[in-house]
Order: structure tokens, then C-alpha cells, then sequence
């Protein structure tokens, strides 16, 4: 067997003389600063600044680019931040219609891979690098592939758009309440917009309409709101809030409102809220009226009087909303309507 056939059959037999040759000949500081020179728009070389031309170890990003591609990452000073070049080699016999896709996943690895380097800067500090990516390609074709990412899509210039333009931002701080009427839309929108109020009751009332609507063609869906507003909100008067959606369902539906209650009382996250929302007014009341009559029966008596004297505020808040009749206000709050006229005179 001669030399030369023992050394095609050898260890390095895998090694493509193409890859080999590339990424020795740009290893040379000369060789790549002629290369980027040469080929990099005036733009670039412009910013950047060769001299801090420095080759990166790219092995964890190579796998994006598929089989037929090496590449050669070096980092560089684009004005004051460190962003990159990446060279790659495509040395297929022809062209691979995909690539700048393939080029994309490997930028967005790169950014990732940067970002986890400045694990020690604030989030607000934290920035993305500005990466060139070349191609060098020794096909025995002309190369024919799309030179674009946005070329692989049939509408180019809507491509660009949703890729390259600021992204739509529906910010539920900016929109006012009047603008929002009585869709189902507006009604996801103003819950969510409301969501961690402390006492979002008053907010359900200001548009019990929307609620009522709800609770009348759509049952499931109100159902999923009060799931929503107790897993998620911050509201300390879930009790008062199961009345009022109690008492704005159909007659018929009167039941389900109670079993769902029931339901979210009894099990998971939402029954522990409730308990706890309970304990808190109960042991806050209870403290008070203890001081007098002893622990155990202070506890009964604070607990009766914090309770009364929540149902008050929550009847004059919604007296003064003027949105339900007082018959309703005093069936939700479980005061008498004697008091009920009282306060709202």
C-alpha cells in the first residue's frame, strides 16, 4: 500500500480537504484581514475596526448550518461594542437554496450564546451583537440560491415587513375604559386591563352589562373570567364577587354560578386563596373584638362584625355606581333593604 493511500484511509480521512485548507488559510491574520478588506461593504469597514479581528471558537453553532457548510467565526469591535463576522465556506457542487435560513438560526444562536456571557449585567443593560455573515462559495456552479432570507418567501416585501418592522404592541395600560364597549373582545380586555386591582368588584360592576351579557350567551366563558380573576387577581373580596355573578346570571343558571363556586371553594390554588382571603378578614376582626371578650370568642363576634361592616363598604361603593337597584345590592352585600336605604341617603 503506498504513502499516500494509507494516508487517504488515516484518521483525518474525514476531514474535507475543502474545510481543511479554509480554516487553515483564514487562521493566517493576514490572509483574513486582505479577505474582509477585499469583500466587506465600504458600510461595514467603515464601523468596524480590524485590528481587534479576533477567531472564535464556533463549534457549539456549527450544527445549524447543516452538512456542506463550515464556518469561521470571528469577533470585531464595531465601534466601542464587540459584535461578529461569520465566514462560511459552502463548498456543495451546488448552491443550497436555504442557506441564508440556515444562516439565521446560527445568528440567533449566536445572540443567545452572547447574551448568556453577560449573565452579570442587568437585563436593561444587555445588548445583541451585530453579526456579518459571508459566504464564500466554491461550487463548480454558478451560484444561483436566493441571497436573502426574505427571497424564500412568496410575499418578499410583506416578509420584510413582519421581520424588519417595530412589533405590534396592544398595551392594556393605554387603553381607556370608555373606549371599551360591550364585545366579548372588550370584555377580555377590560378584565385584564383590571386584573390586579385590589378591589376589581367595583370594576365588574362599572360594566355589569358586559357581564350580564356574557353570563347570558356564553356561560363557559364567564366561567373561565372568575377562574381567571381569582388564580390570577389580587381582589380580597372573592365571596362578594360569586355574589354578584350569581345574581346577573339567568334564573336557570343560578345553580351552575353556586356548583362552580362550590368547586373553585373546594379544590387547588383558587380554594387556597379563598380560604386564605378568609382567615385574614377573619383573624383581622377577630383580634379587634378579642381584646374584650376573650380570644375564642372575639374570633366568632370579629368575625361577624368585619364581615358586616365589609358588606357596608361594598354596598355604598356599588349605591354609589348607580348601575344596580338597591333589591339586588342587598341580596349580593346580605344586608336588609332598611340599611340599604339608610346609606343611600
Amino acid at each position: 500500500m503506498s504513502e499516500k493511500t494509507k494516508q487517504s484511509n488515516g484518521p483525518n480521512n474525514n476531514v474535507k480537504p475543502h474545510d481543511r485548507f479554509f480554516k487553515k488559510s483564514m487562521s493566517y491574520p493576514e490572509i483574513a484581514h486582505e479577505f474582509f478588506k477585499s469583500y466587506l461593504p465600504k458600510e461595514i469597514l467603515e464601523i468596524i475596526d480590524l485590528s481587534t479581528l479576533k477567531q472564535e471558537n464556533s463549534s457549539a453553532l456549527s450544527n445549524e448550518l447543516g452538512e456542506g457548510v463550515s464556518d469561521i467565526l470571528y469577533s470585531v469591535k464595531y465601534g466601542k461594542e464587540t459584535g461578529y463576522i461569520s465566514l462560511l465556506l459552502e463548498h456543495q457542487s451546488t448552491s443550497d437554496r436555504f442557506i441564508t435560513f440556515r444562516i439565521q438560526k446560527y445568528i440567533l444562536r449566536l445572540c443567545e450564546e452572547h447574551l448568556r456571557k453577560q449573565k452579570d449585567r442587568k437585563n436593561s443593560e444587555k445588548t445583541l451583537p451585530l453579526i456579518y455573515p459571508v459566504i464564500l462559495y466554491t461550487g463548480n456552479k454558478k451560484y444561483t440560491a436566493p441571497r436573502s432570507f426574505y427571497e424564500l418567501f412568496e410575499n418578499v416585501e410583506l416578509a420584510k415587513k413582519c421581520f424588519t418592522e417595530p412589533v405590534k404592541i396592544v398595551d392594556v395600560n393605554e387603553i381607556k375604559d370608555e373606549e371599551l364597549k360591550e364585545r366579548y373582545l372588550d370584555t377580555m380586555l377590560y378584565l385584564m386591563r383590571h386584573i390586579y386591582a385590589k378591589d376589581i368588584l367595583k370594576y365588574i360592576v362599572k360594566k355589569i352589562v358586559n357581564f350580564e351579557i356574557i353570563a347570558k350567551n356564553n356561560f363557559s366563558y364567564l366561567e373561565d373570567m372568575l377562574v381567571y380573576i381569582i388564580e390570577k387577581g389580587e381582589s380580597e373580596n372573592t365571596k362578594e364577587l360569586l355574589s354578584v355573578l350569581q345574581e346577573i346570571v339567568p334564573k336557570e343558571k343560578k345553580g351552575n354560578i353556586m356548583t362552580i363556586a362550590e368547586r373553585l371553594a373546594t379544590s387547588g390554588p383558587i380554594a387556597d386563596k379563598i380560604r386564605e382571603q378568609s382567615m385574614k378578614a377573619g383573624m383581622e376582626a377577630g383580634m379587634e373584638a378579642g381584646m374584650e371578650a376573650g380570644m375564642e370568642a372575639g374570633m366568632e363576634a370579629g368575625m361577624q362584625k368585619g364581615k358586616m361592616q365589609r358588606n357596608i363598604e361594598i354596598a355604598k361603593k356599588m349605591l354609589a355606581e348607580r348601575i344596580l337597584d338597591k333589591k339586588m345590592i342587598a341580596s349580593i352585600t346580605e344586608l336588609d333593604l332598611s340599611e340599604i336605604e339608610k346609606l343611600a341617603n
